[in-house]
């Protein structure tokens, strides 16, 4: 679409050119999460967070969950969430 075209985004574009509204996006098939603050907060599990791990595991979405924290060990982080269906 173009500036003027109907496009929800025009009147936000201010003297910013408009080249089109992005296209609708497809449902994502994987996911990349961080665990500190985002899954585990000061090591206590946010709330939903296993929720959301469960989720993804029952809709057969990838997901990888990374960590810069370097006090935990691969092993660690692989037992600190409970399997799926378990």
């Amino acid at each position: 679409m173009r500036a003027g075209s109907g496009c929800p985004g025009d009147k936000a574009h201010g003297p910013v050119p408009h080249t089109g509204c992005m296209p609708k996006r497809a449902t994502p098939q994987s996911w990349l999460c961080d665990m500190d603050g985002v899954l585990v907060h000061e090591g206590i599990m946010v709330p939903g967070a296993d929720r959301f791990v469960a989720l993804l595991a029952e809709k057969g979405r990838s997901f990888l969950v990374l960590t810069n924290n370097s006090m935990f060990t691969r092993a660690t982080c692989a037992t600190a969430w409970p399997r799926a269906g378990s």
